[in-house]
């Protein structure tokens, strides 16, 4: 993931490089800047397929031994207190609702959590970087009214969750 981050920002870094040298009327061989930023651009893809597919086999893996325990959850279920009282359809429906939640959910929400985390950890290095260190101050209020918001949005996330059941 770092490694696919790092690309990434790379061929930005470089096309900005290659523009600032082209606007100063410096005339080297633009073929060779443009095999350069060609061979960022296919590394960032390259990984961006592995970052991916490594994501879908974890995925599926996990949604393997979560189908495991919960068949073997129902299969020891004592059977005059269990199947009594639940029917088999609803069992039915329940694993494939959940199994659902977990193939199509769950990794994608892991995948934008992280990528989002990376993204926004190269931002501030960048602009700590790229601008001044009078950014800190700023970065730590973002942070603050994030972090409020987010917690008035938790609750009335479960509330819309809890009537919409």
């Amino acid at each position: 993931m770092i490694l696919w981050l790092v690309l990434s920002l790379s061929s930005n870094v470089y096309l900005s490089y290659w523009t600032t040298k082209t606007h100063e009327g410096e005339t080297e061989d633009e073929f060779y800047y443009l095999k350069i930023y060609a061979a960022l651009s296919l590394a960032y893809a390259f990984f961006n397929v592995i970052r991916s597919a490594s994501v879908l086999f974890k995925s599926v893996e996990c949604s393997e031994n979560i189908h495991l325990s919960m068949m073997k959850s129902v299969i020891r279920a004592p059977i005059n207190l269990f199947f009594d009282r639940v029917p088999i359809g609803r069992v039915l429906n329940r694993f494939s609702k959940d199994l659902n939640v977990v193939d199509n959910g769950v990794a994608n929400s892991i995948i934008r959590f992280v990528q989002t985390l990376f993204q926004l950890i190269s931002d501030i290095i960048v602009c700590v970087y790229g601008g001044t260190y009078y950014v800190i101050p700023l970065i730590a209020v973002f942070f603050y009214f994030s972090y409020k918001t987010q917690q008035k949005y938790q609750r009335l996330n479960r509330e819309v969750v809890r009537l919409g059941k």
